[in-house]
């Protein structure tokens, strides 16, 4: 009967360090720092539409994948509406990608590119939220202004 009880105080202890290290926490993150994965600006830059976040109207770095780079008909609707979307192949996390100047600078970039290729955006983090009338939540789009804050394979 020990036995088990030590198995259970194990596994408590376990779980809670995992939620512990899982948690969102203002110390961790450092929007303008290093270039963050697409899923960890997703998960940061999240949240209750009634609370003010750090991160928005700042810079903040992110890499990822171009979604759906390699279907042309995609890419002309993307073009046409001034967005594309950037995407983490490893979990399929992605988030909205506004082109805000320089249009055609950044779409060549994008289409000289190959589908493998990762790219490393920095650009000012926009609060956008979604209301069904009963709950409403935040979320954040990346606006990109210049062909000089995207990369390609820059790290």
């Amino acid at each position: 009967m020990k036995h088990i009880k030590n198995i259970y105080s194990v596994l408590f202890f376990l779980l809670l360090a995992i939620v512990c290290g899982c948690s969102k926490t203002g110390d961790s993150f450092y929007p303008d720092g290093q270039y963050h994965t697409v899923s960890d600006v997703v998960q940061y830059c999240s949240g209750s539409c009634d609370s003010e976040n750090d991160w928005e109207g700042n810079d903040i770095r992110v890499k990822g994948h171009i979604r759906n780079r390699a279907n042309d008909g995609i890419m002309n609707t993307y073009f046409a509406g001034s967005y594309f979307y950037l995407e983490d192949i490893r979990n399929g996390f992605f988030m909205e990608i506004r082109v805000v100047a320089s249009k055609g600078d950044i779409f060549d970039r994008i289409t000289q590119s190959i589908p493998a290729d990762i790219f490393y955006i920095t650009g000012k983090a926009v609060a956008v939220e979604v209301d069904d009338g009963e709950n409403c939540e935040k979320g954040v789009i990346i606006e990109l202004d210049n062909i000089d804050n995207i990369l390609l394979n820059a790290e």
